[in-house]
């Protein structure tokens, strides 16, 4: 499993929980406000899984969570592997994910205490950065049999996020599904946009 880095401690991306989070390196996704272009593109060495470990065993009894994060942590297929050897440390564990890799996010979605997947756009527009609704509501699917906290989260950035736009990507969330609808505020800084500009 690679990772690109670490933040040791964090009090907001695991719901209420003090969480250490690792970041994934790449993502199969071109969102022009990704606010992580050096994930998408990363260059350097990534840490070694066994590091990483030792890490996390160093924080047992200072953190209570784990949160796996990218880029996109399902573009590695040894991530379920990965998963099982932090819960064997007793974490609790949030996957963020962009819900286009439904074969690895089938076999991590038992392991996982919450799960925090990006709607970002219509179908229409996914397909302007690489997107794919077939393998989306592939994902969508899967989790309607989720038993953790599952989490569908919105970007608001203004070209994809219009009212008709957010009535259009909520037809994709199936009905019957148990999750909580967040939108995050658009943050106009080191964005992909500006990195490939």
């Amino acid at each position: 499993m690679k990772i690109a880095a670490i933040q040791k401690a964090s009090f907001i991306d695991y719901p209420g929980k003090i969480a250490s989070v690792l970041f994934c390196p790449f993502c199969n996704l071109r969102c022009p406000y990704c606010h992580n272009p050096e994930l998408v593109f990363f260059k350097g060495n990534p840490l070694d899984e066994f590091s990483v470990l030792s890490f996390l065993q160093s924080r047992v009894g200072k953190i209570e969570a784990v949160v796996i994060t990218g880029g996109e942590p399902t573009l590695q297929k040894d991530l379920p592997d990965f998963i099982s050897k932090i819960k064997k440390l007793r974490f609790l564990v949030k996957l963020d994910t962009n819900g286009h890799c439904p074969d690895v996010l089938a076999d991590a979605v038992n392991l996982v205490d919450v799960i925090a997947l990006d709607l970002k756009a219509t179908c229409e527009k996914y397909k302007t950065f690489g997107g794919d609704c077939k393998k989306l509501k592939e994902s969508f699917e899967l989790l309607k049999h989720f038993q953790g906290h599952l989490i569908i989260r919105t970007t608001m950035y203004p070209s994809f996020t219009s009212k008709a736009d957010i009535e259009e990507m909520n037809k994709l969330i199936p009905e019957g599904l148990k999750y909580e609808r967040q939108f995050n505020e658009y943050r106009d800084s080191v964005t992909l946009e500006k990195f490939l500009a």
